[in-house]
């Protein structure tokens, strides 16, 4: 049989086939997060499961404020535009290097919360910083802060750091996090007593250390956290006479001694420690004292507190003394008639109307063996 012609094979091939009795709908692709800032320069896309910045949306250079928290995001990145941003949120993603923040010369506040970053860097155009969060990393070292004149509030609990260093720039700060670190000594504040002026808040929860020699030169210091920690005694506090919160729960503190000078304080916490008494009758403006977990076992080891008279919170759960059995009454008539709380109980109104002229007499040689004797978990 003769082959068709060439012609009829191209005439052939060019055909248009016949259509389907239902075409096939061409599939919709899905739409990417939305990206479109509200009035307010603010755009949210939290919880998108983005792989990365800006290759799935564009970002606006009207934009102050954006937040990315809980996405997969490892680089900060595309990031130039936004030369108007003020608040940026990159919390829980799996960034390990701080970068790619050069053009944006007006951040405000900078939150990097639970990443895998290791170094601190970065950061030398960020001269309005005034927030900054890289808790929750791998951090080994306080350093590449500066540049940051403006910085008020920095926190880098839970991370890796051993010594307290490169705070020399960060003159206007107001409070340092360091809790949960492997810290063993406070001493290296002293060098930075002339630039840390401003200071109030210093939470060294959760370290290492045993001593508080190097705080003296923190004059500013209204709230002071060094729960955790070993300490067999709170020397070093006395020069902080502005000191108004003292929360040094879970360490080995047998004394209150310390704390004479501290006109100031309104709220004590050191439970879970060894103090066998009660001695602070000089503390007039102490509203709230938390004390559980200690050795008190009798009325006369707690009788300081009827100095107190501003005092609304006291807390003696887990001392001897709260297992008599007229604890309440024994207590109740030791205590100012300001309390307005005994342990998780609220007082109702004229309580002090309700005491026995008489309380029972506290038990003799009361029962010490149980109770927690202190010291860090």
């Amino acid at each position: 049989m003769a082959e068709p012609s060439p012609a009829l094979l191209s005439t052939s091939s060019s055909a248009s086939p016949a259509a389907p009795p239902h075409p096939t709908p061409t599939p919709t692709p899905a739409s990417p997060p939305s990206a479109s800032p509200a009035d307010d320069g603010v755009l949210d896309l939290s919880g998108e499961a983005l792989p990365s910045i800006g290759e799935v949306f564009e970002l606006s250079p009207s934009l102050t404020e954006l937040c990315l928290m809980h996405n997969r995001i490892e680089t900060i990145e595309l990031l130039e535009p936004l030369t108007r941003l003020r608040r940026l949120n990159l919390r829980a993603n799996r960034i390990r290097e701080i970068a790619g923040l050069e053009h944006c010369v007006e951040l405000r506040h900078l939150e990097l919360y639970e990443n895998k970053i290791q170094r601190l860097g970065g950061l030398a155009t960020l001269s309005r910083l005034e927030v900054l969060d890289a808790s929750f990393n791998t951090i080994g070292a306080i350093e590449g802060l500066d540049a940051l004149g403006a910085l008020t509030e920095l926190y880098l609990s839970n991370n890796r750091i051993r010594e307290i260093t490169g705070l020399g720039g960060l003159r206007s700060l107001r409070l340092l996090e360091l809790g949960s670190n492997e810290l063993r000594s406070a001493l290296p504040l002293r060098r930075y007593a002339a630039s840390l002026t401003q200071l109030q808040e210093l939470h060294l929860g959760r370290n290492k250390l045993s001593s508080l020699e190097g705080l003296e030169g923190l004059g500013a210091l209204r709230v002071l956290g060094l729960a955790s920690n070993r300490l067999k005694s709170l020397d070093g506090v006395q020069p902080l006479g502005a000191l108004r919160e003292l929360y040094a729960d879970h360490n080995w503190i047998a004394s209150m001694e310390e704390l004479d000078g501290l006109r100031e304080l309104h709220t004590l916490e050191l439970s879970s420690n060894c103090l066998t008494e009660v001695r602070c009758a000089s503390l007039r403006s102490l509203e709230e004292l938390w004390l559980s977990d200690n050795r008190m076992a009798e009325q006369a080891q707690i009788a300081h507190v009827r100095a107190l008279p501003r005092l609304k919170t006291l807390y003696l759960t887990g001392c001897p003394i709260s297992r008599l059995e007229d604890y309440r009454a024994l207590v109740l008539s030791t205590v100012p008639p300001s309390l307005e709380q005994l342990d998780a109980d609220l007082l109702p109104q004229g309580w002090r109307d309700d005491l026995s002229p008489t309380p029972s007499a506290p038990a003799q040689g009361a029962d010490v063996s149980e109770v927690h004797h202190g010291g860090p978990h």
